[in-house]
């Protein structure tokens, strides 16, 4: 019932997205303050699997120009699935820091199996998923960083994925610290 709750959400949440139906409201926010909020959320299920949760912020008092809910989501997608691809005893870091006098930069690395080269921008499409060893595809609907890259390119940012067959991924995004000049009330 939860995966198909799950399922029914994303499909809902793109379907918004794609039909520009998307309000964001974006605000200043404690980009520390969401890091640990999600952080401490999903901190139960890494739990299970023994993977380590750390954050790195270089400054606490950092914020963005956001919308804290959409933020949100694209946070849990990508720590939800640095959990899901790490192995057990596995350690998984977010980190925040200023990318130069406009924006901030945000990543999510784990110690998973990586990301295979020839996949690195098909991992954003929707319903695309990556086979597993054993050829099948994970549990998951092929939409969290389809839904992830709209929502931070919504913000006026990027998001993007380094990674190594075997050696994990770090999974990067940008958001700017303050309204953008012509700023229509995003």
């Amino acid at each position: 019932t939860q995966h198909l709750a799950g399922l029914i959400n994303d499909l809902l949440d793109l379907a918004k997205i794609e039909s520009g139906r998307v309000e964001v409201k974006s605000r200043h926010v404690s980009l520390s303050g969401l890091v640990h909020e999600v952080v401490e959320a999903l901190r139960p299920v890494a739990a299970e699997k023994v993977v380590a949760l750390e954050t790195t912020v270089d400054e606490p008092s950092i914020l963005v120009w956001a919308d804290r809910d959409k933020i949100n989501q694209v946070l849990m997608n990508l720590i939800g699935n640095a959990i899901k691809f790490t192995p057990v005893q596995g350690r998984i870091t977010i980190s925040a820091s200023r990318n130069g006098g406009e924006g901030v930069q945000v990543s999510v690395s784990d110690s998973g199996p990586g990301v295979p080269p020839d996949e690195k921008e098909k991992i954003f499409a929707k319903f695309y998923q990556i086979a597993e060893a054993n050829g099948e595809n994970s549990k998951g609907t092929g939409l969290g960083l389809a839904i992830s890259k709209a929502l931070v390119e919504l913000h006026g940012g990027k998001i993007w994925v380094e990674s190594e067959k075997g050696g994990g991924s770090t999974f990067y995004f940008t958001l700017p610290v303050s309204a953008p000049q012509n700023s229509r009330s995003c």
